[in-house]
């Protein structure tokens, strides 16, 4: 329909609607670190406006240091970062990669006395930049005295993942061969971000890969279908009627581009509400809500449309509210809810 043709384009790409192509396999495991060095860059820390001398008078100072302290304390690996940070991010990874089960990451970026709190943390490390990496109570600092240079060189050296192994901070079930579990991935949650990160998974034509999506009704029993709460209720459903409101405001420049009814008088419209509604719950649930599913099926990733609970690193258990439960368990266990 014209309805359908004019959102296409944009919930296609966003959605993956009907994307039932089988795509080329690529090789696909534990998360590996892309080369993007052009993109990287330092991060230095700032102090308050007080400057690092006058933020040792801070009365908060020893607060913030005792937390510091704490945190480092009582977590096996400590990754002091700030969220938009790349280096902060692959050095994240990398420790996920080697499968650290005690991972206590603090961006800074996220607290409100984030300069006061990066001026302590810099006078305990002497460390200008982030990430600041702490493994078993101990900073990661090498001859460069940079957190990620540093670690990157211990892992170089195979230091890095017998230091981990040391202190037990590794999941040793990652080491399990992939037949040990039903899946190799399994996703939680079934909005863009779930439905496309199940799909660029299925590239790989030898993983077994499973999305698990439910919505709970609401109090007047309103529910949808796969692709979350922008392809249902949120931005496609509203841009479609975003379209339908400028057709009615195209309708009133009609006459002076030379449209008229056939008779010579201007063109006035009738709107239908119930049409309208009628025609975008028909799109979201035969284009994109089944184009997701059939998705899927062409690309071999199993669907749970049942509640997921993680029960531990690699246990889901599944709720199909009708009183029906079971448990799966996969190697690698992404949240996108």
């Amino acid at each position: 329909s014209g309805l359908a043709a004019r959102c296409l384009s944009s919930t296609s790409a966003l959605c993956g609607a009907g994307n039932t192509r089988r795509r080329s396999p690529t090789v696909f495991g534990r998360p590996v670190l892309q080369p993007r060095s052009a993109g990287l860059r330092r991060v230095f820390i700032v102090a308050d406006k007080q400057d690092a001398a006058s933020a040792k008078i801070n009365p908060r100072a020893d607060v913030l240091k005792k937390e510091i302290n704490d945190i480092v304390t009582n977590n096996k690996v400590v990754v002091f970062g700030k969220s938009w940070c790349n280096f902060s991010s692959e050095a994240i990874v990398m420790l996920q990669s080697l499968g650290v089960t005690d991972l206590k990451v603090v961006e800074a970026d996220h607290r409100r006395d984030e300069d006061q709190f990066m001026s302590v943390l810099k006078e305990m490390t002497s460390q200008k930049t982030v990430p600041q990496i702490f493994i078993g109570g101990e900073l990661v600092k090498g001859e460069k005295n940079d957190g990620y240079d540093d670690l990157v060189e211990l892992h170089k050296q195979g230091e890095l993942k017998s230091k981990l192994e040391k202190l037990q901070a590794l999941d040793k079930e990652l080491d399990l061969p992939s037949s040990a579990f039903d899946f190799e991935l399994f996703v939680v949650g079934g909005g863009s971000g779930g439905c496309a990160a199940a799909l660029e998974a299925a590239r790989n034509e030898e993983l077994r890969i499973a999305v698990a999506d439910f919505v709970k009704p609401s109090p007047g029993g309103t529910s949808w279908g796969i692709g979350g709460t922008c392809s249902n209720v949120g931005c496609i459903p509203k841009k479609l009627m975003h379209i339908a409101s400028t057709m009615a405001e195209n309708a009133h420049d009609l006459k002076s581009f030379g449209f008229t009814t056939k008779s010579g008088d201007t063109v006035e419209l009738k709107h239908d509400w119930d049409t309208l509604c009628k025609g975008i719950h028909s799109y979201i649930k035969g284009q994109l809500n089944q184009g997701m599913l059939d998705g899927f099926e062409a690309n071999n990733v199993n669907y749970f449309n049942a509640y997921a609970t993680l029960k531990d690193r690699h246990t889901i258990e599944l709720d199909d509210g009708k009183g029906g439960k079971e448990t799966k368990t996969a190697k690698y266990i992404m949240l996108a809810a």
